[in-house]
């Protein structure tokens, strides 16, 4: 699966497209992909909105082609900030666990406390 592939299907689920501006020679992938979190999830301390989850694809030709996705949550929590994070995955992997990996980003968030 091209990364191409996959943000047609990220469109698809209801994810929306944002150009990537720090790709480079060593990220060919000009875009990223957000979505608010629909499960119930504690709110970020700093950002009034629900918590989005974040696609973020990875190009590169150095030593062969190479197509890698990370999925992440960024928040702030007791005035820390927290980056909870899927990566090395594959495109195909995405498409397959995207669902099961967003729940256990958000089991992590919400599993964070003062203890």
């Amino acid at each position: 699966m091209t990364n191409e592939e996959l943000r047609l299907w990220l469109e698809a689920q209801g994810f929306t497209i944002h150009k990537n501006h720090f790709s480079d020679k060593l990220n060919l992938c000009n875009w990223l992909a957000s979505r608010k979190i629909r499960a119930t999830i504690r709110d970020c301390e700093s950002n009034p909105k629900k918590l989005c989850l974040i696609i973020h694809p990875f190009s590169t030709n150095l030593h062969g082609s190479c197509h890698v996705v990370e999925i992440e949550i960024t928040g702030e929590y007791d005035s820390n900030w927290f980056k909870l994070q899927c990566y090395s995955l594959s495109p195909i992997e995405v498409v397959k666990n995207l669902e099961t990996i967003e729940g256990r980003l958000i089991s992590a968030w919400n599993c964070i406390s003062d203890e």
